[in-house]
C-alpha cells in the first residue's frame, strides 16, 4: 500500500461495489451518485457532495461551475461516472480537480461497466495512477477470475475458461458469472 493513500479509500470502494451489487450497471450518473451518497451515509462516512471547485487565474479566485461530486473527509474526491467506458476526458477532469483542490487522492468510478473495479481509476496529486491492488487492498492482480497471460492456469473438463480478446486475460467463466450476476436480493433503489 501506497503511503499516499487515504485512509477512508477502501470503504468508499466498499460502499460504491454495494451499490453496483445491488443496481447495476444502466442507470443515469445521478442515480448512482444519490445512491452512494446514501450508503456512505449509512456507514457514517463524512461527505460533501456537488462542492464547488474555484479556478485559481491571475490573482483572481474564480467559480466557473466546475463541481466534484462528492468530496470525503474533505481530500478524497470521489467522480461518479455512468458511460459504457472511462475516457481520457474523464482521466483529465479527475486530475484538474486534483490540481485546483490540493486533494490528497481522487476515486473515478464508473457505474456503467459490468464489474465495479473494471471502471475504478484512482490518482494522486502528482497524476499518477494507482494500480487497482492499491485502491483496495483486495489483491485484485492475485484474484483467481482474473490471470494475466504469462502465468499459468490449471485446466480443466470441469473448469470452463476463457481468454478475453481485449486484454489477453483468462477468466473462469462460473466464477465471472457469480460476479457479472451476483446472488443479491434487490431492493429499491436508493
Amino acid at each position: 500500500m501506497t503511503a499516499n493513500r487515504h485512509p477512508t479509500t477502501s470503504a468508499v470502494i466498499e460502499a460504491a461495489i454495494r451499490v453496483h451489487r445491488l443496481l447495476g450497471p444502466g442507470l443515469l450518473e445521478s442515480a448512482y451518485q444519490e445512491c452512494l451518497a446514501h450508503e456512505l451515509t449509512k456507514r457514517g462516512i463524512p461527505f460533501r457532495r456537488e462542492v464547488a471547485v474555484p479556478l485559481r487565474y491571475d490573482d483572481a479566485v474564480l467559480d466557473c461551475g466546475y463541481r466534484a461530486d462528492l468530496v470525503v473527509e474533505g481530500d478524497l474526491i470521489v467522480e461518479v461516472k455512468s458511460v459504457e467506458r472511462l475516457g481520457p476526458i474523464h482521466t483529465a477532469q479527475v486530475l484538474t480537480q486534483l490540481r485546483l483542490t490540493g486533494a490528497r487522492q481522487a476515486l473515478l468510478i464508473n457505474f456503467g461497466q459490468l464489474t465495479l473495479m473494471a471502471g475504478l481509476k484512482s490518482f494522486l496529486p502528482n497524476g499518477n495512477q494507482l494500480p487497482s491492488s492499491q485502491n483496495t487492498g483486495f489483491g485484485l492482480p492475485d484474484d483467481p477470475i482474473a490471470r494475466s497471460p504469462d502465468r499459468p492456469i490449471a485446466r480443466s473438463p470441469d473448469r470452463p475458461i476463457a481468454r478475453s480478446p481485449d486484454r489477453g486475460v483468462v477468466v473462469d467463466l462460473r466464477k465471472a458469472l457469480v460476479l457479472i450476476f451476483p446472488m443479491v436480493p434487490h431492493g429499491p433503489p436508493c
